[in-house]
């Protein structure tokens, strides 16, 4: 962005089929691409754009960056079928907002300063995501596809809502606590959990990709029914927080290596045996057994086990060097 660019002020091509070309990074008020043309960034020539954008035909991004750096509100995007390559917003008070239900963008996503609104449908982000600006996830999912390793960076204020993982890559958080308000899937890949907090409002479901705890927490915050697939990988910090909310296991086995943990709403643990490496604490809420084993094989001792009101089916301990202390009374229906 701070390559020097020749300013075309208002860019409109249209009338009869052509293509233009950029032969240098260049600057646009704004951008409208007619419904029989094509626009292309040449040598990946840079595009900064101070307006809005509207593509009614084919935009070929090559390997360039286009950057929105407008400090005003109400510009708009309309991507049409045409993917960016690398995506920049970049203008203090700028707000933008997609028209299209979708937008793909082959390598990275940046919100350096402004606020942009994502598609209602799905976002394509083959790359790194960063934020430091505000992003409005309006109800719309982010898929990362990556095919490479890559990170994930946002800022407090700024929630995904459905976060889905597929592609051969990898991903980590570069900041400590991130939010999907709804759901997490991960169909392939690996992905690294935040090492703080890593909240989310919906289902968590490794479907056929891997994931690191990171020595991290999964914060499971729904207030309606939901599920918990972890697939062979393994939690820390387990938690369930969420007024209303109602979780069950889709797995037979699972593994919390921390502390498994229920403040709101009930969880049905898994038929088979869950593996908890830390204390077990219900300070609201309930769960149910569901025939199930719970195994506490924690290798340290000050491990303490609240059950509440609830009851085990089996309980087993199998820790080397592991102590524990029933802080409450408990309940084992079946083996201890």
């Amino acid at each position: 962005n701070t390559v020097a660019k020749q300013d075309m002020g208002t860019v409109a091509i249209d009338g009869t089929t052509k293509t233009v070309q950029l032969g240098a990074a260049g600057k646009a008020t704004n951008i409208t691409i007619g419904s029989d043309d094509t626009f292309s960034a040449g040598s990946s020539y840079a595009l900064e754009v101070t307006g809005n954008w509207t593509n009614n035909n084919t935009f070929t991004a090559q390997n360039g960056t286009v950057t929105f750096s407008s400090t005003a509100t109400g510009k708009t995007i309309t991507p049409g079928s045409s993917s960016f390559y690398s995506l920049t917003f970049n203008g203090s008070g700028g707000n933008w907002s997609f028209t299209a239900p979708t937008v793909s963008v082959n390598n990275d996503f940046t919100i350096t300063s402004g606020t942009v609104t994502l598609p209602t449908a799905t976002t394509t982000i083959a790359g790194n995501f960063s934020n430091s600006g505000v992003f409005q996830p309006n109800n719309g999912v982010v898929l990362f596809t990556a095919a490479t390793s890559k990170t994930i960076g946002t800022t407090a204020t700024s929630s995904f809502y459905d976060m889905s993982f597929n592609g051969t890559g990898s991903w980590s958080f570069t900041t400590a606590n991130a939010t999907s308000s709804r759901h997490v899937s991960i169909t392939a890949g690996t992905l690294t959990l935040p090492s703080g907090t890593f909240a989310v409002g919906g289902y968590f479901a490794n479907n056929g990709g891997t994931f690191t705890h990171n020595s991290g927490t999964l914060k499971l915050t729904a207030n309606n029914t939901q599920v918990v697939k972890l697939s062979g990988s393994s939690a820390n910090n387990l938690t369930f927080s969420g007024i209303g909310g109602a979780w069950s296991f889709l797995d037979t086995n699972a593994t919390s290596t921390g502390t498994f943990r229920i403040e709101n709403g009930t969880t049905t643990l898994p038929s088979g045996t869950l593996a908890v490496g830390g204390s077990w604490a219900i300070a609201g809420g309930a769960f149910t057994h569901n025939s199930g084993t719970v195994k506490f094989n924690a290798g340290s001792t000050g491990q303490t086990i609240q059950p509440s009101t609830s009851s085990f089916y089996n309980t087993y301990f199998d820790g080397a060097g592991g102590g524990w202390t029933l802080s409450q009374s408990a309940t084992s229906t079946n083996n201890f």
